[in-house]
């Protein structure tokens, strides 16, 4: 068999590439594609992740060097809720519950990433902080700010699924 433009003969298995072995390429290439887009969705996840956590501890941070350059008697520095502060009978912190949602003395919500209240609701950020006053000793305040964010639409986890609630929490002691 001779090939018509160069006029050389051409042997019967050199001629190109079956369709099987094109369908086995495709399949292959599928498979390889379908994985980098698997990757692409966990990659736009954790930056999504990632951007929310740097944003909600820049929060947490800002009022907690708010706070402890107020004054010792200032309303924000006030503990109102006493289900929060829970010592032993020599004084030692012995509970979580000073960086729990539930127990809250002051609370700021629908903040945007600037600390600012979004006027419409839908602001991605609560900002809580807790005081506890003459605790772990006498004349100290402990503060925990407390920065609490929903999952976004970005942050999507695995089927679809939204991602559950997330914090960071920093707490501190002062001295009167």
């Amino acid at each position: 068999m001779k090939n018509r433009k160069s006029g050389k003969r051409v042997n019967p298995g050199d001629t190109g590439f079956t369709l099987v072995e094109i369908m086995i390429a495709i399949c292959i290439l599928g498979v390889g594609l379908l994985a980098v887009a698997n990757m692409q969705t966990k990659s736009v996840y954790s930056n999504s992740l990632s951007g929310n956590t740097t944003a909600a501890l820049t929060l947490a941070e800002d009022m907690m060097e708010d706070l402890l350059g107020m004054d010792w008697n200032d309303a924000n520095l006030s503990d109102t809720t006493f289900l929060n502060n829970f010592t032993n009978n020599v004084g030692q912190y012995l509970d979580t519950r000073l960086d729990s949602i539930r127990f809250t003395d002051h609370i700021q919500t629908n903040l945007d990433e600037t600390g600012t209240v979004n006027g419409q609701a839908g602001g991605n950020f609560t900002r809580i902080w807790n005081i506890a006053d003459n605790t772990p000793i006498a004349n100290t305040k402990t503060i925990c700010v407390i920065v609490t964010w929903g999952a976004s639409n970005s942050e999507v986890g695995s089927a679809g699924r939204k991602t559950r609630n997330r914090k960071v929490c920093l707490c501190s002691t002062r001295g009167e």
